[in-house]
This record gives C-alpha cells, structure tokens and sequence, in this order.
C-alpha cells in the first residue's frame, strides 16, 4: 500500500485498500480500542497463554473502517 491509499485508520480498525486480499491490520490501534487487553498486558504476572489469547482476541475483534 502506498502513501495516502485507504482510509485512515481508527482504533480498532482495520484498514482496506481495494480488495480483500490486501487487507492490512493496525495491532497498535487494535490493542489501544481494548481495554481488557491492555490490562492483561500490562499485568507483570499475567500467563504467556492469557497474553495470547487476549492479542488474538482482540485481533479477531477488529472491524474495517
């Protein structure tokens, strides 16, 4: 994607440039829109597979814009 394709990206958003197949995903901006993720994140003591989980799910949440 080049510069000033798509739409700007909100948080939790993705961003679409044409097709489906060239979809691409903010993390940050996904991470930033959940907060549940977030707090486990930044839990010093929070379990590799809770940390994953909530990446994934925060991944699989996010809509296009």
């Amino acid at each position: 994607m080049g510069a000033g394709e798509g739409a700007s990206v909100e948080a939790g958003a993705c961003r679409w440039a044409g097709s489906a197949a060239s979809v691409a995903l903010d993390l940050a901006a996904v991470m930033l829109a959940h907060l549940y993720a977030r707090e486990v994140l930044a839990r010093e003591n929070a379990p590799e597979a809770q940390r994953r989980m909530v990446v994934r799910t925060a991944i699989l949440l996010a809509r296009p814009i």
